[in-house]
């Protein structure tokens, strides 16, 4: 629930106080960015509040170089 209450608060807090002045200047490029960082904190928020254990980005990318790795390390040796 808290964590309900601060995802809303900052979504408010970053329409009311950011968005209107890049949107009033043209800075679409800004605009866009704020946007992104604020919808990749709440996929992170979300996957915090609904997932017991939230994903671990670098057991992916583990997954996808240690092919990589080995096959380089049993070249060298």
């Amino acid at each position: 629930m808290w964590l309900w209450i601060g995802v809303i608060g900052a979504w408010t807090w970053v329409s009311i106080v950011e968005i209107p002045p890049l949107f009033g200047k043209r800075r679409m490029k800004e605009l866009l960015l704020v946007v992104f960082i604020m919808i990749t904190a709440t996929s992170g928020s979300l996957a915090f509040m609904y997932m017991n254990i939230p994903p671990n980005p670098l057991e992916w990318t583990e997954k996808i170089i240690s092919p990589y790795a080995r096959a380089i390390y049993s070249l060298m040796s």
